[in-house]
């Protein structure tokens, strides 16, 4: 997902880092983000009863001498409860669903929520010792964004799948694409219900032949209409219908070996616009949800939105902090690991790469990431749509791909029958490399001792034979002490550094961080060094706030080297609009930061600054 808020005419002149909402900080917002449809009015509240049976013939319904099973936690997404001895609960008629946290000795033999509107809350449990073990291997793919052509690549994935066969697949949202202009408000480009609907079918059509579970959380683009909030007598969430139509709450929490794993639905609008955090009913039942859990206990976090795009996350990763805690998103197109204010969040890139435009703006193909638990240990690999044979390069430090002194190489490779990796400097004579095989890849490693080489850039080559032969990859490298990178250096090995942090320094020629010009949380600048110019961007960068910056000011930043085809650019598909930010100021762009080819544009680089924080003033 990428935001893009439409700025005035006034602040298209200005300066090209309008641009900044199309891709910054994070891809859009939401606020307010409740799995209940609250009337300005409080429901009259009545108990709703039901019981957690084990379902002995396995058909959904409670049968005569089918019983009960005690210490299931049931949730109507604000109250969380436990059944007791009989299985039964009771809680008040609130929220939108009752819902089941499926432990991990059982799994549904039906659904595992009501409409809070049915007569009929009886969950039936099967069991199920496969969720059980401490060991275990899932798929987390996020922003299909659906239309004929990505589908085609949802169906190799799922393909995939089946021969990968994970205990569990976790799609992060933006099942959508297309927004509808015609259906909606100028400005509120939202995708239509109709639309939703159709999406989501086909979406469940296709992962319906899958045999393990698929859970899913919903995107920013799965908001249906989200006009309908601000019309006159509208139900709070009304945006979200078609999705809760589809697919149950918005968010909800189950187990999986020693894992409590949360769904979280971080979307809401406000004024009309979407933001992001969690509060309201979601905050009180999370706080609940995990009161049950032991402090320090393995937490797995699912959402669509990074939370460097949140409006407020204070609160919500201090209580993740208390657990050892993975999060898992998706929303920025890219493969990123942040470390969110001592929680580990792994973005995800996206299964529709630049929004059906070719590769991600990261560089990374169309694919999805596998996930191996081991105990309280897990690794994960960026696997690629139709790719048999792959080598992913795990950065040796965080100033990679810039390294000095002793660095230890590592490879993880995928392939059938891996039983030799090297690597080679320069072309060099190549050095075999130590294999550690995992559950679905192998891992290569080698200690590099980067003084046998000048300063300066160089070649490693890795090269892995396996059953169907010998295949390898190229990635270029920064021999140095030095970690921060001069316009002309970063612009004339844009490729190298795509997709990583980096970090440029430079006296601030323009600069645009006034919400008086930009919408909140965007902006962005022109560095000037002794070498040239750099184009760095902002975008939904809401906490910390982005500082106030002086033309003349010098600042240090860490930046993400992000590649946007012409193509995506000036295309009208996606809901919120067209880059018209980017290309209304192609004067400000530095000639380093254009690939053209003749007379024809092809892409533009821009310098993605994540965090506000990532921003020093000197």
């Amino acid at each position: 997902m990428v935001v893009r808020n439409l700025v005035s005419r006034l602040a298209l002149v200005a300066l090209v880092l309008t641009i900044v909402v199309a891709a910054g900080c994070s891809s859009g917002g939401s606020e307010n983000n409740n799995n209940n449809n609250n009337n300005n009015e409080p429901p009259a509240v009545t108990n709703i009863t039901g019981t957690v049976f084990l379902d002995e013939d396995g058909d959904g319904l409670k049968a005569p001498g089918e019983n009960g099973i005690a210490d299931i936690v049931v949730s109507n997404g604000v109250t969380v409860t436990a059944t007791g001895s009989d299985g039964g609960f009771s809680l008040p008629k609130e929220g939108s669903f009752v819902f089941v946290t499926v432990p991990n000795t059982h799994a549904p033999s039906g659904l595992w929520y009501r409409n809070v509107s049915d007569t009929a809350f009886n969950f039936g449990l099967k069991p199920a010792p496969e969720r059980s073990g401490d060991d275990f291997t899932f798929i987390h793919m996020t922003d299909l964004h659906l239309d004929d052509a990505n589908l085609v690549i949802l169906d190799k994935a799922v393909e995939e799948f089946k021969t990968i066969s994970p205990a569990f697949v976790v799609c992060t949202g933006d099942l959508v694409n297309t927004g509808d202009p015609t259906n909606n408000p100028a400005g509120t480009q939202t995708i239509s219900e109709a639309q939703a609907a159709q999406w989501f079918g086909a979406y469940k059509n296709a992962v319906s032949s899958l045999t393990m579970p698929v859970f899913n959380a919903m995107g920013n683009h799965d908001a249906a209409n989200i006009a309908c909030e601000s019309a006159t007598g509208a139900t709070a969430g009304c945006s979200k219908d078609a999705y809760r139509n589809n697919f149950g709450p918005t968010y909800y929490s189950f187990d999986w070996g020693q894992y409590h794993c949360v769904v979280l639905d971080p979307n809401g609008v406000s004024a009309g616009k979407e933001t992001f955090s969690i509060s309201g009913s979601q905050w009180s039942w999370l706080q609940a949800d995990l009161g049950r859990r032991a402090k320090n206990s393995p937490l797995l976090v699912f959402f669509h939105e990074p939370t460097c795009g949140w409006r407020s996350y204070e609160a919500f990763l201090t209580l993740l902090k208390q657990y050892k805690t993975r999060i898992f998103s998706g929303g920025a197109h890219q493969n990123l690991l942040m470390d969110s204010s001592g929680v580990s969040e792994q973005v995800t890139a996206a299964l529709s790469g630049e929004w059906g435009h070719g590769d991600n703006p990261d560089g990374s193909k169309p694919g999805y990431r596998i996930v191996s638990v081991t105990g309280s240990t897990l690794d994960d690999f960026y696997k690629e749509v139709d790719s048999t044979q792959q080598i992913e390069m795990s950065p040796a430090g965080a100033t990679w791909p810039i390294v000095n002194g002793q660095v230890e190489l590592a490879a993880k490779v995928f392939g059938a029958g891996i039983t030799g990796v090297t690597y080679a400097v320069d072309n060099n004579t190549p050095v075999a490399m130590t294999l550690t095989a995992g559950a679905k890849w192998v891992t290569a490693k080698a200690a590099w001792d980067t003084a046998s080489v000048p300063e300066g850039y160089h070649q490693i080559t890795i090269a892995a034979t396996g059953g169907s032969g010998t295949f390898e990859i190229e990635e270029e490298v920064k021999v140095s002490t030095e970690t921060t990178l001069t316009a002309a250096d970063l612009q004339a090995h844009l490729r190298t550094y795509q997709g990583h942090y980096v970090t440029v320094q430079g006296t601030v020629e323009m600069a645009m961080f006034d919400p008086a010009f930009v919408p909140e949380g965007a902006g962005g600048a022109v560095l000037v060094d002794s070498t040239g110019k750099v184009l760095i961007y902002a975008g939904q960068c809401y906490n910390p706030a982005l500082p106030t910056v002086a033309t003349g000011s010098t600042i240090r930043v860490k930046v993400v080297p992000m590649r946007f085809t012409w193509g995506f650019m000036t295309s009208s598909q996606d809901r919120e609009g067209t880059f018209d930010q980017f290309t209304a100021q192609e004067s400000f762009v530095p000639a380093g930061q254009k690939e053209d080819s003749g007379g024809t544009k092809v892409a533009r680089w821009y310098m993605r600054v994540v965090r506000a924080s990532d921003i020093v003033i000197v």
